[in-house]
């Protein structure tokens, strides 16, 4: 994956009532903190990197459908040309977020915020 970190996480999700658990690498993903001034819009413009969608089912099997966030929301998770993106999130990013795969799995990942302006 074309993630930075090296720490080791546990992967767990459940399959036909059975709960499997795999070791896999932490993942840090890249969050954008967008600052530039518009004019007319509104929500969110900041947003989160998730990373390949191969590289993700190379490594675990499946990829994100969305991102959950400590304060409980969550977030879907847009397959777009180059990358799996989640656009439309307010400042400031959360530092933590919990992936949750198309397969049931639950990745913790970490988000890395740079401001741009």
């Amino acid at each position: 994956l074309s993630f930075s970190g090296g720490e080791r996480d546990t992967l767990t999700h459940n399959t036909h009532n059975t709960q499997h658990t795999t070791k896999m690498s932490h993942k840090a993903l890249n969050g954008v903190v967008n600052t530039m001034p518009t004019f007319g819009s509104s929500g969110g413009r900041c947003y989160i990197i998730v990373g390949d969608k191969d590289a993700w089912e190379a490594a675990e099997g499946s990829f994100p459908k969305t991102l959950e966030f400590p304060d409980g929301s969550s977030h879907a998770v847009a397959d777009e040309e180059h990358q799996l993106m989640v656009r439309g999130l307010g400042s400031p990013l959360p530092t933590q977020a919990t992936a949750v795969l198309h397969n049931g799995a639950r990745a913790a990942v970490t988000v890395e915020s740079q401001t741009v302006c």
